[in-house]
């Protein structure tokens, strides 16, 4: 759901940028990071960070970019944090969406936008960025935007779910054509608060979860029909994804949550509702922290973030947590450092090529955001 500003200073340490020296196993206190001298060892002798990996993976949150081949980080081109535009007030945050930032587009949303003249007390901004960096497009919402929105696989349709009243308690999914600024299809999809997360298929159908059941809706519809449906022993399906070819879609079941961590199980499912599957375990955990499932773009891997728990205060930093590739046809693959053990692969990166200091990368990076696999330039 829509991150806070007030949020992303609580979480204080991100999760992906594996700080020396905050290692650990699984659960509330775990998650594993990788240390300097094994990222010396693979640079001595000239391999990737990442053996078998390729390609990069967008840091929705704050925008940034990691090169899996050599650990390093970037900008999205064009895309500035929150406290870099001066335009907005201290309220606003920003989310990033991608599916590719070199030869294609970035979406870009932004929660309360508003600058000090604005007579809204709740404006949001979509803007569209191509490869380069540049801008060619931009929107303005009233209301509130839950969840970033997303952009079709051919790159013409925006989806989007909206309150559009604080007085009301409609929570609606839209799709909007870019290229005439057309609505296409709108429902209510809640009437309350609900956990409610998306995603597009390649044929321009929507796959969503709300409740216990996972949905996918016709062609250019906002009107969904379950594929399936969990008691509440089994847990509440969010985070869905779906993999680039849309024959399957990769989920977290959540068992249990609170404003800074998640439990649960990430899951695989084909997407009529068959084949499912459990992705990977944590040995000794019964349940475990998992979140973020991200296809490869090859549909061959998928990203899980494990461990990862937040800071319960303003005093306090969380815990990071372990940021790992498990092979997408997997079924119960444990995850762990030890690679003799298991056939999920521990990203690795390096912090230190973003900031000079390390109280610098405390108060500007957190876990917030969604994660992108895109391909390499």
């Amino acid at each position: 759901m829509k991150v806070t500003w007030n949020v992303i200073f609580l979480i204080a340490i991100s999760s992906l940028f594996f700080l020396p020296g905050c290692g650990g196993g699984g659960g509330e206190g775990g998650g594993s990071s990788a240390t300097d001298s094994q990222i010396n060892q693979s640079d001595q002798a000239g391999q990737s960070i990442n053996p078998g990996l390729a390609g990069k993976v967008v840091l929705g949150g704050k925008g940034w970019v990691l090169d899996l081949t050599t650990g390093s980080y970037t900008r999205v081109p064009g895309v500035e944090a929150w406290d870099e535009r001066p335009e907005y007030l201290g309220i606003a945050t920003v989310e990033i969406t991608s599916q590719a930032v070199a030869g294609g587009m970035v979406v870009e949303t932004v929660n309360n936008c508003r600058d000090s003249d604005s007579v809204y007390y709740n404006l949001e901004c979509v803007r569209l960025y191509d490869g380069s960096g540049a801008m060619f497009a931009g929107f303005t919402f009233s209301g509130t935007i839950h969840e970033p929105v997303k952009i079709s696989r051919d790159s013409r349709y925006l989806a989007v779910i909206r309150e559009y009243d604080f007085n009301s308690s409609d929570y609606y999914l839209e799709i909007h054509d870019r290229e005439n600024n057309q609505l296409v299809s709108y429902t209510v999809i809640s009437q309350g608060f609900a956990l409610i997360d998306f995603d597009w298929l390649p044929d321009n159908r929507l796959v969503y979860t709300l409740g216990q059941s996972i949905y996918v809706t016709p062609v250019l519809s906002t009107v969904g029909n379950p594929i399936i449906q969990f008691d509440s022993t089994q847990g509440e399906p969010v985070e869905v994804r779906a993999s680039p070819d849309g024959e399957r879609i990769a989920f977290v079941l959540k068992t249990y949550g609170t404003r800074v961590s998640t439990h649960g199980h990430a899951h695989t499912l084909d997407v009529n509702g068959n084949d499912l599957k459990r992705l990977a375990v944590v040995p000794g955990e019964s349940d475990p922290h998992m979140k973020h499932p991200t296809w490869s773009p090859d549909g061959e891997w998928i990203l899980l973030l494990e461990g990862e728990v937040g800071a319960a205060d303003w005093f306090a930093l969380g815990t990071p947590g372990t940021l790992y590739a498990v092979p997408a046809d997997g079924t119960d693959v444990p995850l762990s450092m030890d690679t003799a053990t298991t056939t999920a692969v521990p990203i690795l990166g390096r912090h230190l090529q973003i900031h000079e200091t390390d109280s610098d990368l405390i108060y500007r990076f957190t876990d917030a955001g969604e994660l992108f696999w895109i391909s390499s330039p």
